[in-house]
């Protein structure tokens, strides 16, 4: 049965006509590489041709094809394997999204929601931006960004990856983001810094050489964000991270906020309003309602300058 998202793209083309992987493959890798993840997420709901994980070619052959980065092949190779693994374990995230976009307050945003800028929203942060296989529900940019392109507002990015620093998102800012020309960038960088013993000035530093040029391009910023760790839920480690505790992440909290200040940007601040409700079972990832908090959170600052 066909698909009623057409998946033809450029990418996937360039990838059939090099014999590099099978038309499903193609189709998925083709609408990554589009950065047209929503229509992935529909594409995958709907068809019953799944790609294998053995379907598609090594990063290096994506990069050679499409001309791109390895590294850039190497992250959407492994992303498109998560969707993939979220939509044959848990079916995928469309009820989510629809949960999501129903709620009242969600809902009471649309008008000013559509009257921002049009353009690409792009995403780049840590594990609690990226669509992780170990997750049930949506990340909170697919759950904003499905909410700004059922309004007409463009597509989403999301460049979350889990694990990574302030310093690896600024080694990979210009490729991931800046080159995709967005209209508006959301950070969520922070915790892995400090788990890490990264000063905070440092941080600051970084998310300074992310910032200004994207606001140089005309993008609007929100930056964020840094979570409490809940230690009891920590299953999986024998011992909490460096940092865990409440102090440090409030002297980065408050760094952040001056940060944002300086800038005239908002800050995705949530330090103080997320409970140990809105976490799933490890201790450090949002389950459904910490994830729609976020969401409902980056809408509500993208159009704090609406009057």
């Amino acid at each position: 049965m066909p698909s009623p998202i057409s998946p033809d793209t450029p990418q996937s083309q360039a990838l059939l006509a090099a014999g590099a992987c099978p038309p499903a493959a193609a189709r998925v890798l083709g609408l990554l590489f589009a950065n047209r993840d929503l229509d992935l997420i529909q594409h995958l709901a709907s068809s019953t041709d799944l790609p294998n994980a053995e379907d598609f070619p090594s990063a290096e052959i994506l990069a050679n094809i499409l001309a791109v980065e390895p590294r850039w092949a190497a992250f959407s190779l492994a992303k498109a394997q998560r969707f993939l693994h979220k939509r044959k374990m848990n079916g995928d995230f469309s009820p989510d999204i629809r949960t999501f976009s129903t709620c009242p307050d969600v809902l009471a945003l649309a008008p000013n929601c559509r009257q921002i800028k049009k353009g690409l929203t792009a995403f780049i942060g840590d594990s609690l931006m990226a669509t992780n296989h170990f997750g049930a529900n949506a990340p909170f940019p697919i759950l904003a960004g499905s909410f700004l392109q059922s309004l007409d507002v463009g597509p989403l990015l999301n460049a979350g990856i889990g694990g990574q620093t302030t310093k690896q998102g600024l080694e990979r800012f210009q490729p991931d983001v800046l080159d995709h020309r967005p209209t508006r960038v959301v950070f969520s960088f922070g915790s892995n810094d400090l788990s890490n013993g990264v000063p905070i000035a440092t941080i600051c530093d970084n998310f300074q050489s992310m910032i200004a040029p994207a606001q140089s391009q005309g993008a609007d910023i929100v930056l964020g964000l840094i979570l409490p760790v809940i230690t009891d839920r920590l299953w999986w480690s024998p011992k909490p991270p460096r940092n865990a505790d409440l102090a440090p992440r409030r002297l980065l909290q408050s760094a952040m906020l001056a940060l944002a200040h300086r800038h005239h940007i908002p800050c995705l601040d949530l330090l103080d309003r997320l409970t140990p409700d809105h976490y799933c079972v490890d201790g450090i990832h949002l389950n459904q309602s910490g994830q729609e908090l976020c969401a409902l959170e980056t809408l509500r600052l993208l159009t704090s300058s609406i009057r």
